[in-house]
């Protein structure tokens, strides 16, 4: 278990330190995940929407989509590449967890 699996509520986010994980809900197939990555919020102004982080099937793995014309400092981009290697780990835990299951293997 990571600290991500707790998050499944929509709306809800998970704070890094530079940005902001706000889940969506399931994708348009059901299967996998979908999450906004927002900048965090300065002062009265709220962060912007920087892309977001779902499954990409080609890699079957999640991946970040970023917005267009969006840039990114070092400290960015590793809570998103931190976020984005914890729900992998997740997603391969679930899916050997559902194969034992099916095969009887658990």
């Amino acid at each position: 278990m990571n600290e991500y699996d707790s998050v499944l509520a929509f709306g809800e986010a998970h704070i890094a330190e530079y940005v902001r994980l706000l889940y969506h809900g399931p994708s348009d197939s059901g299967k996998t995940e979908v999450w906004s990555v927002v900048s965090q919020k300065t002062g009265d102004v709220d962060g912007d929407v920087l892309g977001q982080v779902k499954w990409f099937g080609r890699w079957r793995q999640y991946a970040f989509f970023p917005e267009g014309q969006t840039i990114y400092s070092k400290g960015c981009l590793d809570d998103i590449a931190k976020f984005v290697a914890d729900i992998n780990s997740r997603q391969k835990i679930a899916a050997r967890q559902k194969e034992g299951a099916e095969t009887g293997h658990e």
